[in-house]
């Protein structure tokens, strides 16, 4: 249970950061919908810095490239790494 309320938390962090940005973004707006209390937040993360570094680990975790053939042309690489820039803010578009 505990680890499911700290992902509906992350969740709703990384979405409340993204629409509303670090300064907008209250600890208790975050709780509140995800049906949580305050200080489980503080409980998991420590303070609202700790929530959005969490967060960004999170949302970032699966977003590293696969290495690309050193072998490779310039070009190959930059459409390499371009491809899956696109790959990752398709598949998480609260990240721009």
């Amino acid at each position: 249970m505990e680890k499911d309320g700290r992902d509906r938390i992350l969740a709703v962090a990384i979405r409340s950061f993204a629409e509303r940005g670090y300064d907008a973004t209250r600890t208790i707006a975050v709780a509140r919908e995800a049906g949580v209390t305050q200080p489980l937040i503080n409980h998991h993360f420590g303070s609202k810095e700790g929530l959005w570094r969490a967060a960004m680990d999170a949302l970032f975790e699966r977003g590293q490239p696969e290495p690309v053939d050193s072998d490779a042309s310039a070009a190959e690489r930059f459409l390499a790494v371009t491809e899956h820039l696109v790959r990752f803010v398709a598949a998480r578009p609260e990240v721009t």
